[in-house]
């Protein structure tokens, strides 16, 4: 075990130098999303505050020529209450399954409308897609479980048939995205506990996602609804 705290704190150390001299320039964008659910009971909401970190190395040496760009993303999946004691949670990982969408192209979107835009951005407004050409690449993914504590029972959930998965009188209102300098949201294991245990893993405990499959915890990860989990597991684990 000790051997594996020394590996792995060299390893840190290794990325930390190799980064400080490829002369990495990064550029941070914090940003709430928002989710609104209209309910036989009224709106329904819920908000999570994310950062993404952009970088690039423009070092010859190291990028061989070529610039290569990177993003991280901290944060978790926005959570919304529904008035039957379901949850609705829009994840990190766009509604394609793709990894780089929505996040990172969220760069794209804020610099469309520039930086410290003060106004929310809308990506559904009034129970509608708003534009779907330009806004697909930020939608995220949203997923229900049947049971919270089994994340085997995760349940894709389509945007506009949320009365299909809930009931007669929901619907997705409004999802809005805007730059902030608050912190990043945490907590989202009061609703999921077992991300307790999260692994960077897929939620079928899997290392790939499986793509020819109906199943949607073989293609989501913990990661998508906690970055900082995930991290804070696996360190605890080192050291």
């Amino acid at each position: 075990m000790k051997v594996l705290k020394i590996l792995a704190v060299s390893v840190l150390v290794f990325f930390f130098l190799s980064v400080t001299a490829c002369g990495y320039s990064t550029d941070t964008i914090r940003y709430k999303m928002t989710v609104e659910v209209k309910t036989p009971k009224g709106i329904r909401s819920g908000s999570a505050v994310r950062q993404i970190a952009l970088g690039a190395s423009p070092n010859f040496a190291c990028s061989l020529g070529e610039s290569r760009r990177f993003w991280r993303l901290k944060g978790e999946a926005v959570t919304v209450e529904l008035p039957d004691g379901r949850l609705l949670f829009a994840i990190s990982l766009g509604e394609y399954v793709d990894p780089n969408q929505p996040t990172g192209q969220m760069s794209r979107l804020f610099n469309r409308y520039g930086r410290g835009a003060p106004k929310p951005i809308s990506i559904w407004s009034n129970s509608r897609r708003l534009k779907a050409s330009d806004y697909d690449n930020f939608m995220p993914m949203l997923v229900t479980f049947d049971d919270v504590n089994d994340p085997s029972t995760a349940r894709l959930v389509e945007p506009d048939e949320l009365d299909a998965e809930f009931g007669p009188g929901f619907k997705l209102h409004r999802i809005t995205i805007n730059q902030t300098n608050e912190r990043v949201t945490e907590g989202i294991e009061k609703y999921l506990p077992w991300m307790l245990e999260a692994e960077p893993r897929n939620l079928d405990g899997s290392r790939f996602t499986k793509m020819q499959t109906d199943n949607l915890y073989e293609q989501i990860g913990y990661s998508h609804f906690s970055t900082e989990l995930i991290d804070r597991v696996f360190f605890e684990r080192i050291f």
